[in-house]
């Protein structure tokens, strides 16, 4: 579950993590509003680079923050509806760091720290990180804290901040279940302080009926993905990397961990799971959904024990049949070399073996 940018810093300001002064508005309003110009006007979105697409727009006055306010509601970014804006005053800031916790698959709970931002993080270089493993028993401890900015050219303000505001955003991954929550930028101000600039955050969705205040403010699907919803099947639309469709939500996870091992940015992720047993077209519905997204790659990975492959070839063959897209698949199973015989109409696929052969030409394929 994708929490949008206002709900996300909400959170961050009841754990003490400062943000800019701002307002939440769903229609332009009418007169002066309590903020201090300039300002910057952000679609409420769940969706990754809004700005790229429109979605953020700076205004230096009461008639240019009312005409990106009238300009943005309504509008749909990569299939959301703008329902909402979040206006907020400009910060003077000297520096802009990079601050996240995520919960991976094998290595735990992590957090990352850089000293520059950018809405393309998988093209950051590693070597400007600083990375390091938190123990979920003992929690964020002060040693991880300092280690987390030794070597760093900050005063000793703005270290003990930003030690304490990932100490503050540790608290708040565990306390909502989160998957991801990442500041970026988390802003350097003039006189030391440090205030999330822009935040996201991704919630366990097994773990929503422990978080009912969530549910409320996490942004309504896009139309990728409640038109999957339709067929029962479950979809996660991320933003422009590659497209992942698996027949279930264990093997989904262990490629989208393998693809973030290279530096592979996931743009959806499609489990098909039950509907693997029904019928082609299911499958094929699915499938012709992921590439209407125009990802540059699709990667279709699928291991199947019980159903015959052939459901799936079929499946694949009615979707994909003369698209021209990059491809790569791995169908292992009953009946699978059968199955991958009948896919030679399907252009431009690369067939793998393992996943991890999978995520290989994946990234060949990105390159």
């Amino acid at each position: 579950m994708y929490l949008v940018e206002s709900t996300t810093k909400e959170l961050l300001r009841k754990t003490g993590i400062a943000t800019p002064h701002g307002l939440v508005m769903e229609s332009c309003p009418v007169g002066p509003v309590s903020v201090r110009f300039p300002v910057v006007v952000k679609a409420q979105v769940p969706v990754w680079r809004r700005a790229e697409q429109g979605g953020v727009v700076f205004a230096d006055s009461q008639g240019a923050m009312e005409r990106a306010i009238e300009a943005m509601l309504g509008t749909e970014i990569n299939g959301y509806t703008v329902r909402t804006v979040l206006v907020e005053e400009k910060a003077d800031i000297t520096t802009e760091l990079f601050l996240s916790i995520s919960l991976e698959r094998d290595a735990g709970y992590i957090v990352m720290l850089a000293e520059h931002s950018t809405e393309h993080v998988e093209e950051m270089d590693r070597g400007g990180f600083t990375i390091l493993s938190i123990d979920p028993v003992l929690g964020f401890q002060d040693y991880l804290g300092r280690a987390l900015v030794s070597g760093r050219r900050f005063s000793d303000p703005v270290k003990q901040a930003v030690q304490d505001t990932a100490q503050r955003l540790f608290e708040l991954h565990k306390s909502i279940d989160a998957r991801l929550l990442e500041i970026n930028p988390l802003g350097v101000m003039t006189d030391g302080r440090v205030v999330a600039l822009d935040a996201k955050g991704v919630v366990d969705e097994n773990a929503q009926y422990r978080q009912p205040q969530l549910g409320v403010t996490a942004g309504s699907a896009s139309a990728f993905e409640r038109a999957l919803t339709t067929f029962g099947i479950r979809a996660v639309e991320m933003g422009t990397g590659v497209a992942i469709v698996t027949s279930g939500a264990g093997l989904g996870m262990a490629t989208m961990d393998s693809l973030r091992d290279r530096r592979v940015e996931a743009g959806a992720f499609v489990d098909l799971g039950p509907s693997v047993f029904t019928d082609s077209q299911t499958i094929a519905s699915a499938i012709r959904a992921v590439r209407d997204l125009d990802p540059p790659v699709i990667l279709l990975n699928f291991y199947v024990q019980v159903v015959s492959a052939m459901t799936i070839s079929a499946g694949i063959r009615s979707a994909l049949e003369g698209w021209t897209g990059k491809l790569v698949v791995r169908l292992k199973g009953k009946d699978s070399e059968k199955a991958l015989n009948t896919l030679g109409a399907v252009a431009n696929m690369e067939i793998a073996d393992t996943y991890t052969e999978a995520c290989d030409k994946v990234k060949k394929a990105m390159a």
